[in-house]
């Protein structure tokens, strides 16, 4: 599991040194693309699998927002391996869209890892640390009207189907289709979809 704060410099040439805690959940190959808020995403490469087959179930072909959102991370993705020192190299293309320049922080995110230009992730952190607080209420209201617009959904549904094998199917996978707010909800509707025309 990858967790924890650690600063390096990357070099002239874009080789950064992976934190030598993170190697071994990394690996020796993994995934760099681009992530929120202009930092990088660091996928090992069981998890990138896991999380493209995501991407890839998305209805790219007719939705624009869905095409967008597999653009920006599939588009961007490069290969990093280590070196013999445990460098890896970061392309330019994703050094510039990070603000990479000399000092950076590598923050541990539990299944990924996040690469940040330091000046600009010490005010971010700044920033979280003084309204922390607020953020864990908000968080807490967020997943009572999640919770709130699921049960409409499912009633909905209940009403449309009231098979309780497809309602049990729909709240177990309510729960797996989690890889982010915009893309878990469409991969449930799809699911839904399909569940509810089942033969």
């Amino acid at each position: 599991m990858l967790k924890g704060e650690y600063s390096h410099n990357i070099d002239a040439k874009g080789r950064l040194i992976i934190p030598a805690k993170f190697r071994d959940d990394l690996g020796e190959h993994f995934v760099i693309t681009k992530g929120m808020e202009n930092c990088l995403y660091v996928y090992p490469e069981a998890e990138w699998t896991a999380f493209e087959e995501k991407l890839n179930a998305l209805p790219t072909t007719t939705d624009k927002k869905a095409r967008a959102f597999a653009y920006f991370f599939q588009g961007s993705a490069a290969d990093g391996d280590l070196d013999k020192q445990g460098r890896t190299l970061i392309p330019s293309v994703l050094r510039t869209f990070a603000h990479l320049d000399k000092e950076v922080v590598f923050i541990g995110m539990g299944k990924r890892a996040e690469i940040w230009d330091k000046a600009r992730w010490d005010e971010k952190n700044a920033e979280v640390e003084l309204n922390i607080e607020d953020i864990a209420s908000d968080m807490e209201e967020n997943g009572r009207t999640k919770e709130q617009s699921y049960e409409k959904m499912l009633n909905m549904y209940l009403a449309m189907s009231p098979d309780p094998v497809h309602i049990h199917l729909l709240l177990f996978d309510m729960y797996l289709s989690s890889l982010d707010l915009y893309a878990g909800n469409l991969l449930y509707l799809q699911h839904i979809h399909y569940l509810l025309h089942m033969p």
